[in-house]
């Protein structure tokens, strides 16, 4: 996740759920749902974001206008509500 970022080293992060019980088409997965807030380019915080990681093929996403539908889908999908093992 750390990588991602304009400087990693501002990485603030809250509220990070990590779900074992996930399936991404029949393929078990991990997921690691959260928020992360990090300094832009003029060293500013830009204000809490929710992320997703996930642990089969290196699936990050992070909560953007640029991505939001694809965003949206994936978090309704692996982070919201429960799931059976």
């Amino acid at each position: 996740m750390r990588e991602k970022l304009r400087d990693p080293d501002s990485a603030q992060f809250g509220g990070i759920d990590v779900y074992s019980d996930r399936k991404l088409g029949n393929v078990p997965i991990q997921v690691a749902c959260g928020s992360v807030n990090a300094t832009n380019g003029f060293g500013g915080y830009n204000g809490y974001k929710d992320f997703l990681l996930v642990n089969v093929g290196g699936i990050m996403l992070i909560d953007s206008d640029r991505n939001n539908g694809k965003f949206v889908k994936w978090w309704n999908q692996l982070c919201a509500g429960k799931h059976a093992p």
